[in-house]
């Protein structure tokens, strides 16, 4: 009972915490949105309210329930590529580099697997996952956010073993992830 009463108070605290996250972006968008949009932006919003809360709360089931599933599956293909030595570039290629190009090989490198991966989700084998992405009745920068379990857990192990391949550090992995992320919600806002 302790450990179910424990899972609970974590998932309420992650769930917290991304829904806090949200926050900064929320408030770019608005802003671009009052810029570009003007006036339009208030009745937009309103229309698009009911998929946002439906969107909110996939977000708020994947971070409770998904997340720790990608966090294991992490450390397994981190260690699964270091056991079976299956890096194509060593670690310590990359101590030379400057750091910022570093992230930018990351980013290429995740940006053309993404690409891939999407087109992946296309086929008969991942569509009935990644459908529930693209039937979004309301698209706005929160449709980044409606992703079926499934299709979280596709993205994640098709994306990140090319990087782990290539051997790349840590900070870059997660720079690549970061940018991927906030691009995400740019190029799903409902902007012109």
């Amino acid at each position: 009972m302790d450990h179910l009463l424990e899972f609970s108070r974590s998932g309420a605290q992650s769930a917290a915490a991304a829904l806090e996250a949200l926050a900064l972006p929320f408030l770019v968008f608005l802003a671009l949105g009052l810029a570009v949009k003007r006036g339009a932006l208030l009745s937009d919003m309103r229309r698009a309210f009911p998929q946002s809360l439906l969107k909110l709360q996939i977000l708020v089931f994947n971070v409770v329930f998904v997340v720790p599933v990608i966090v294991l599956l992490s450390q397994w293909l981190h260690d699964l590529a270091a056991v079976w030595h299956l890096l194509l570039i060593g670690p310590a290629s990359w101590v030379g580099w400057p750091p910022l190009a570093v992230v930018a090989v990351a980013i290429l490198a995740g940006d053309f697997a993404g690409y891939w991966r999407h087109r992946f989700e296309h086929t008969p084998l991942l569509w009935p996952a990644h459908a529930v992405h693209h039937s979004d009745d309301e698209m706005t920068w929160l449709t980044l956010e409606r992703f079926h379990p499934v299709n979280r857990i596709t993205t994640f192990v098709l994306d990140n073993p090319a990087l782990l391949l290539l051997g790349l550090p840590a900070y870059a992995i997660i720079a690549n992830n970061l940018v991927r992320h906030y691009y995400g919600y740019l190029i799903h806002a409902d902007l012109p």
